[in-house]
Order: structure tokens, then C-alpha cells, then sequence
């Protein structure tokens, strides 16, 4: 029963390289795989939100293409390799005030990089990834050079027995007023299931 000193494993140190990570998100109606090409018009407005003025059509698709990548964790176009976003010490955000949840061998917490994670108790590995609708209006700001911090989700994460499926819910806390569900049942069952704002049901 005795803890150890050392611990056994840093999640930051078990994240897939951005372009294998296994990271959703909900369109208001159903998952998506969190890619430029699987957003909504609505999500990609809204992510548009820091977007240099002045640019075409196509730029601005290629500017969100990439904002969507860097946000998985694609550091190729980061101020240090010429690009313009900023530089992220660590794949995964701050973590303050979400609390670690453990169900069936998976850790389950949310973090200020505008995800909630799904981890590998025994080893650590990041399973999969959450981006919550309700955060898209500020997601952006993640990569703005003078980025100053802003709570995303921030809530502790709550994992029950429903109809045979295991379903988590969690909140984002100071990061704003919602919740969502997910079925966490078994990988590849993996979805979301609602989202619910204080402005609308998603």
C-alpha cells in the first residue's frame, strides 16, 4: 500500500506524434475526427476567430488546416520553425483544477489545451482525445504567440454504468458553462454523445 517516490510514468512522455493521435470531437450531431476537412461551417468560422486580416479563400483554409494541426500537436509551424504560432513546451495543456479519474485501467482528466484525455493507467500511452463543441469560440487562442492562459476544460470527469455502456461526463469548470457525454465503453465504441451548453443543447 506504500506509494513510491518515482512515478511510474509522465503522461507528456506517452503522446502519439499530432498526426496519430486519436483525437474527436462533436459537430452537433455526431463525431468527428478533430481534421479541418470534418468541421463544420460553424467550427471553422469560429476557429477563424485570430486569423490574420486580409487573406483569401484560400489561405485562410490553409491557415485553419494548420491551426487545427497545431493544436493536435504539429510544431512545424511554430514561431521557432518560421511559422507563426506560438511555442507549446508540452503536448498536453495545464491541467488545475480537473482531477484524475480512474474506470476500468483508464485515467480520464481535462486540460487546458482544450481536450479532455483518455490514459493508459498501466503505462501511460494517451488513448484518445476530446475537443468539446463548446470551446471552438476560443480554441484559437491556443496558438497566438502572447497567448495568455485561458481554462478550457476544467472540470473532473465522472465515469457510470448506463445501459451497458460506460458513459463519462464532464463539465468544463472555469473554462465555461457546459457539459458533455461520452460512451467510453471500449476504443472502438468510442463517441460522443451530447454536448449541453448553457446557450443551447449540442
Amino acid at each position: 500500500g506504500a506509494v513510491g517516490d518515482d512515478p511510474v510514468w509522465y503522461a507528456s512522455e506517452h503522446v502519439p506524434d499530432w498526426g496519430d493521435r486519436f483525437i474527436f470531437s462533436y459537430n452537433g450531431t455526431t463525431s468527428i475526427d478533430f481534421t479541418y476537412a470534418n468541421l463544420s461551417d460553424v467550427q471553422k468560422t469560429l476557429l477563424a476567430n485570430n486569423a490574420p486580416e486580409g487573406l483569401t479563400v484560400d489561405e485562410l483554409e490553409s491557415y485553419l488546416t494548420n491551426l487545427v494541426k497545431f493544436i493536435r500537436g504539429d510544431t512545424s509551424n511554430n514561431t521557432a520553425h518560421g511559422g507563426t504560432f506560438r511555442v507549446r513546451s508540452k503536448p498536453i495543456g495545464d491541467i488545475v483544477h480537473s482531477a484524475p479519474t480512474y474506470y476500468d485501467g483508464m485515467v480520464y482528466i481535462g486540460a487546458n489545451d482544450g481536450m479532455l484525455h483518455g490514459i493508459d493507467a498501466a503505462n501511460g500511452n494517451e488513448i484518445f482525445c476530446y475537443v468539446p463543441a463548446m470551446v471552438y469560440d476560443h480554441l484559437s487562442d491556443l496558438a497566438i504567440p502572447g497567448y495568455s492562459h485561458r481554462y478550457y476544460v476544467d472540470s473532473t470527469p465522472t465515469v457510470g454504468r448506463v445501459n451497458n455502456k460506460d458513459i463519462l461526463v464532464c463539465g468544463l469548470g472555469k473554462g465555461g458553462k457546459g457539459y458533455f457525454g461520452l460512451n467510453v465503453t471500449s476504443p472502438d465504441e468510442l463517441a460522443a454523445l451530447w454536448e449541453h451548453s448553457g446557450d443551447d443543447d449540442q
